[in-house]
């Protein structure tokens, strides 16, 4: 169910107001909602407005083929990355998954294969979690985030395949991994193993890029915790 759930302000309720308006015609229904969804978006909205007119958006695409979403690209594959990457920030994983699933029909995105990957992660789903991770990886081989991400799945699956974790994080590492954030995941994963001083390279990586972060440069992570 994608409704809207809360009142937005005026711009909010007008944008729905139009979107209703244009029911009868789907496309011009997911034009709507994709528009306020962007707009919320560069006027920096709360996330909340900005996830709620995506999923109707989305919600509404259903009612096309995928053929027609993918020829007349309503529902933007920037959209699809930002709304999962809010999803999984807010830890609503399973949304987070079925948004993507749907994403990965319309483009082929190694991003957007690589977020369904962190999804499946997140809720232990470990081979579903590399399939979709070795996808991405096949589309783009030097993402960096795709290298650490498969490294964390070959962490989580046991012992095992420590080898292939240590030959994922020396390719992230090589492709310039600078995601605090990331690198923090990778060092306590490491640390869970016994690894402890390739947790602490990776602990001293994360601080310098804080550091350096602090002193004025920034960055967001792939995606939420």
């Amino acid at each position: 169910d994608f409704c809207l759930s809360r009142g937005l302000g005026d711009v909010y309720k007008r944008q729905g107001k139009d979107a209703q308006l244009v029911a009868d015609n789907p496309l011009d229904e997911v034009q709507a909602w994709g528009t306020l969804a962007i707009a919320l978006q560069l006027s920096g909205s709360d996330n909340a407005a900005v996830v709620d007119a995506f999923l109707n958006a989305v919600g509404c695409s259903r009612k096309l083929s995928v053929e027609e979403v993918r020829e007349e690209q309503v529902v933007p594959l920037g959209l699809f990355v930002q709304t999962a990457k809010l999803l999984l920030q807010g830890g609503r994983y399973n949304q987070a998954r079925t948004i993507l699933l749907y994403g990965c029909t319309i483009y082929t995105s190694a991003t957007l294969f690589m977020l369904l990957g962190v999804c499946y992660l997140r809720l232990d789903e470990l081979d579903d979690a590399e399939i979709a991770l070795v996808e991405a990886n096949l589309l783009d081989n030097r993402n960096s985030s795709v290298w650490a991400y498969l490294c964390l799945v070959c962490l989580a699956s046991g012992p095992h395949r420590m080898v292939e974790a240590e030959k994922s994080l020396e390719q992230t590492l090589r492709l310039g991994q600078e995601d605090a954030q990331i690198l923090r995941e990778l060092a306590t994963s490491f640390m869970s193993v016994d690894k402890l001083q390739t947790a602490e390279d990776l602990i001293r990586r994360a601080l310098r890029k804080e550091a350096l972060e602090a002193g004025g440069g920034s960055s967001t992570s792939t995606a939420g915790a």
